[in-house]
């Protein structure tokens, strides 16, 4: 029986090797995997290591074997199969290659995953690196509040007897603010609010008290705190054992005027957003202005301070004090005069500006209608314009020993030669002739400036060329900005000079056809009183600190030196006398008892509309004094002035204004009389007087 059941084994194993070889695969030139295939390809013999087919070989069945066997059926035949396709593993393939829209599909989605990560490192980037500030200051925002303390603003400084006083300054003003929000019991809250506020008054218990009824939340605000107030408040809120009501101070500082309306175009007003609007405040932002510094506290989730948890100051720093060059003695004795003037003559507009001819010092300057910079109200509209540097004129006369002056340096004249003054001259290519308002005749040149003869000017002016004219008033200063520190300055206007006739000169010898400043004559007469020199317009001396030291210093500065005769200053000096105390001059009210003052009369019609009014004048004077040692050099200017005479004239309506700021000034700062004055000589016959007396007994 074993022996039968091996005999069948052995043929079904030959079968099952004979039907296995002849279902082997095509050979592959590729690497086969190793396992059950690998086994069925060596029992076919294939060496499963070759990639080359072996050549085939006949099954191993003996001859005696195949003798016994019957013939497989179809039904042996497909049960050999099945069971070679269960236990046989086809050989693996080569995968398919992608399509082309399969690559394109991989290309984008790798693409839009580069894209989205470098997006997110360069964002990473902007937030750890470029924004990391403000990321951090919004996390602050969440827990802490800053509030800015705004630096207390310089002070404005002037002259007085020596020292400096403050014209403007600025004050520390506060706002209490108390939290007051819905509250059971109103009495105890108000009582509590008395602790801050001793002094609350009866209707603001009112009014606490209908404001908590509402309800609502509400600040209760008491304004302009004194800083002993603040400091009282806030000892209060720290040294009280009870809760009292929330609440902080603000402070800020508001700006005070201790000399009141005194040089309020020069000063100018401060804008709303607490900077310089006008004037020295605005051209002076920089310094005046300070730096901000911070109070940092804080919050709970409500937006409610922290009272003493993680409080931080930064104090603020100081703005520098500006000093001015403006004496206030002066400053006020010429704004008094002015309102004289506006009040007897009442002008549309005055100006006076009064310089030190030695350095260019602006020691005064005052415009006339003016306005409180406590309170500008309605005449801030009129009084905001500075006309001594807004507004321009024609100067007149008072452009006669300019001409004149030059003229003898040149050597085309001299104050001793002879010069016929007819009353009416005819210039060549003029329709008008040149007329004088009284008779003058042959007289020496100095006389034409004394009795401010118009002919006689035209003549000497004639012999300079048109270049020498131009370039005469230009060495004065005449027709540019003298670029002092305040806004909107004009330049005045020479440009007709240009294209200057015969015709065209003679008005200019008269004062007319060019626009002058009231700044810019006083410098001009400046330098008619110091010898030649003209010096620019200093008004800012120094910046300081707090503690004194200086940080800018401006040092007087020369700009041109039109006179270097002697002889030419001299003679000027002595018409100049001549025409405020000399029998002919037209400035005799402008005379003093104590010093001997020298200038200058003009008056020209008044433009209107680009035409010329038919009545209406400017009226001018500039000068200096005392004559003999200047101290002052000044122009004063009225616009349209009114008179009880048949027509207003500079010798009537601005030279005794000058007169009087003169005399007042030097009398003020103690200046010794003038040689030969009235004054100085009763002091010597005094003397002399007191002298013999002193013999006699």
């Amino acid at each position: 029986m074993s022996s039968q059941l091996r005999a069948a084994s052995a043929r079904l194993q030959a079968i099952f090797d004979h039907v296995a070889w002849r279902l082997r695969p095509a050979p592959e030139p590729e690497p086969e995997p190793t396992g059950l295939w690998s086994r069925a390809r060596a029992a076919l013999g294939r060496d499963p290591g070759s990639s080359r087919a072996a050549p085939r070989a006949e099954a191993p069945v003996s001859p005696e074997l195949l003798k016994s066997l019957r013939a497989p059926t179809s039904q042996d035949l497909r049960g050999f199969a099945a069971a070679a396709r269960e236990n046989l593993t086809p050989p693996q393939q080569r995968p398919p290659r992608p399509t082309r829209g399969a690559r394109l599909r991989a290309r984008l989605l790798l693409s839009f995953l580069i894209l989205g990560f470098g997006g997110l490192a360069y964002r990473l980037y902007q937030v750890q690196l470029v924004q990391h500030e403000d990321w951090r200051q919004r996390a602050r925002a969440q827990h802490k509040r800053v509030h800015p303390i705004p630096p207390e603003r310089g002070r404005v400084l002037l002259r007085d007897d020596g020292r400096l006083v403050p014209l403007a300054v600025s004050v520390r003003r506060g706002s209490l603010m108390v939290e007051g929000r819905e509250d059971r019991d109103v009495d105890d809250y108000v009582a509590r609010l008395k602790q801050l506020l001793p002094d609350l008054s009866g209707e603001e218990e009112t009014e606490v008290r209908r404001r908590l009824a509402t309800g609502r939340a509400f600040y209760f605000r008491r304004r302009e705190l004194e800083p002993e107030e603040i400091d009282r408040i806030n000892e209060a809120a720290r040294s009280s054992k009870e809760r009292l009501p929330r609440s902080h101070v603000e402070v800020e500082p508001v700006r005070t005027y201790p000399f009141g309306q005194l040089a309020s175009q020069v000063l100018g007003l401060m804008a709303p957003d607490r900077t310089g609007g006008t004037g020295i405040e605005a051209r002076c932002e920089a310094y005046l202005r300070g730096t901000p510094g911070e109070r940092e506290v804080t919050i709970d989730r409500r937006r409610r301070e922290l009272v003493g948890m993680g409080e931080r100051i930064k104090p603020a720093i100081p703005g520098g004090d500006v000093v001015l060059s403006l004496d206030r003695t002066l400053q006020q004795v010429t704004e008094e005069e002015l309102a004289r003037l506006g009040e007897e003559h009442e002008p549309e507009g005055a100006a006076v500006v009064v310089v030190d001819p030695r350095t260019g010092d602006v020691l005064a300057m005052a415009s006339w209608p003016t306005f409180d910079p406590r309170d500008p109200g309605k005449d801030f509209a009129q009084g905001q314009h500075n006309r001594a540097i807004q507004h321009g004129y024609e100067p007149g006369s008072t452009m006669k020993p300019l001409l004149v002056g030059m003229a003898w340096q040149l050597g085309l004249g001299g104050p001793d030669r002879l010069i016929d003054c007819p009353r009416r001259y005819k210039v060549p290519g003029r329709r008008k002739p040149v007329v004088d308002s009284h008779t003058v005749g042959t007289v020496p040149e100095l006389e034409v400036l004394v009795q401010s003869s118009n002919s006689g000017a035209v003549k000497i002016s004639s012999r300079m060329t048109n270049e020498q004219v131009r370039q005469t008033l230009a060495a004065f200063g005449l027709g540019r900005r003298t670029r002092i520190p305040l806004p909107a300055e004009i330049p005045g206007d020479t440009r007709s000079l240009d294209k200057m006739t015969r015709a065209h000169l003679a008005a200019v010898a008269q004062g007319y056809a060019v626009m002058v400043t009231p700044l810019q004559m006083a410098l001009a007469y400046g330098a008619l009183a110091n010898g030649g020199t003209l010096f620019a317009p200093r008004l800012v001396v120094e910046v300081r600190d707090r503690n004194g030291k200086t940080l800018h210093k401006n040092e007087p500065r020369a700009l041109a030196r039109p006179l270097t005769s002697r002889v030419s200053h001299g003679a000027l000096r002595e018409a100049l006398v001549q025409v405020v105390n000399g029998d002919h001059g037209t400035a005799k009210r402008a005379r003093s008892k104590r010093y001997t003052i020298a200038g200058k009369t003009g008056t020209t019609k008044k433009i209107e509309n680009g035409r010329y009014h038919e009545r209406e004048v400017v009226a001018s004077f500039a000068g200096y004094a005392p004559a003999e040692d200047p101290r002052l050099a000044f122009a004063v200017v009225a616009w349209g002035p009114s008179t009880k005479e048949r027509r207003a004239w500079g010798g009537t309506v601005a030279a005794p204004t000058a007169g009087r700021i003169a005399e007042r000034a030097l009398r003020l700062w103690r200046v010794p009389a003038s040689p030969g004055s009235e004054e100085a000589k009763k002091a010597a016959e005094a003397k002399q007087a007191g002298s013999q007396q002193a013999r006699s007994h």
